[in-house]
């Protein structure tokens, strides 16, 4: 009995052709490219991405993957800066939040009744970290999409879809799938009293003034300062400051109200008339800086 060859031609590497009469050789299914999917490790964390190092394995054979040293990776739409500053979502129970980012990793969520939450990414991304990275195919090619911002595509079900790009042009392709669970919850360090310091001068009883938000140091057993809108109001003077404190404490015709520097024990309030939707309620401050010698370094007016 003659055995039919496997492949008509194998030194050619040609597969065997159908047979319609038999159905020989039927092709079933369809050619679909393999899942690629790859481990990364974050060297720097951006708003829409994270810088990244690891193995491409968008290759046919495995003597052609590379390490690649910097590589950019999508974070989850969800946690990225992009689609969501300065944008009113409308939540399934009917209220309405605008979000507002100061850094990639914390934002404030401000609701239609009041309240306003200060959020971070929980658990943080932090270099070194090993994420599990795919390379999904889209319509419009091997990228996750970057929407438009908020100002653009007011259907939420029909907005425009661009190409990923990094911040030097180039296409993004990785997404991470968020293995670890990263999701914006509560900040705890923004409930309760908070301590600020002022970024110009008392200007007195029930007047509003510039304020720059502390953060406790473990290290330290100290507060920390935010100086980046006072350096960011040096570089532009049409920048709108976003913290704002108010004092309601009256001294008196002869009481003398602490200058730039001095630091006050704060609450957080609701407000209209910040860009944030609150503001910081001084009940506990500073003697004059010019006895203590200020607390939070030196301050501009």
């Amino acid at each position: 009995m003659r055995r039919s060859r496997r492949a008509p031609a194998p030194h050619f590497r040609q597969p065997a052709p159908f047979s319609p009469i038999g159905g020989k050789h039927a092709k079933i299914g369809w050619d679909l490219d393999p899942t690629r999917v790859s481990m990364m490790q974050i060297v720097e964390e951006r708003e829409n991405y994270l810088i990244c190092r690891g193995w491409d394995v968008d290759a046919h054979r495995p003597e052609e993957r590379r390490f690649v040293w910097e590589i950019a990776v999508a974070k989850p739409y969800v946690l990225q800066v992009l689609p969501w500053h300065t944008r009113t979502v409308v939540l399934n129970d009917g209220r309405e939040v605008t979000y507002t980012y100061w850094e990639p990793w914390w934002r404030t969520a401000a609701y239609d009744d009041g309240t306003v939450a200060s959020e971070k990414i929980h658990p943080p991304y932090f270099v070194g970290d090993i994420l599990v990275c795919a390379k999904p195919r889209t319509k419009i090619g091997d990228t996750p999409g970057s929407p438009d911002g908020p100002d653009l595509g007011e259907d939420e079900l029909d907005r425009h879809i661009d190409i990923m790009l990094d911040d030097e042009g180039n296409p993004i392709w990785y997404t991470d799938l968020n293995a670890a669970g990263r999701t914006w919850a509560a900040s705890v360090d923004e409930v309760g009293i908070r301590r600020v310091c002022l970024a110009e001068d008392h200007p007195g009883c029930g007047v509003k003034f510039k304020v720059k938000i502390g953060t406790w140091n473990p290290d330290t057993d100290g507060w920390d300062y935010d100086d980046t809108e006072e350096l960011a109001a040096a570089e532009d003077e049409e920048y709108e400051w976003q913290q704002w404190g108010i004092d309601w404490f009256f001294g008196g015709d002869d009481f003398t109200y602490p200058p730039a520097g001095a630091t006050a024990a704060c609450v957080r309030r609701e407000s209209s008339t910040t860009p944030t939707g609150y503001i910081w309620e001084a009940i506990s401050g500073d003697c004059d800086t010019s006895e203590c010698g200020g607390l939070c370094g030196e301050a501009s007016t």
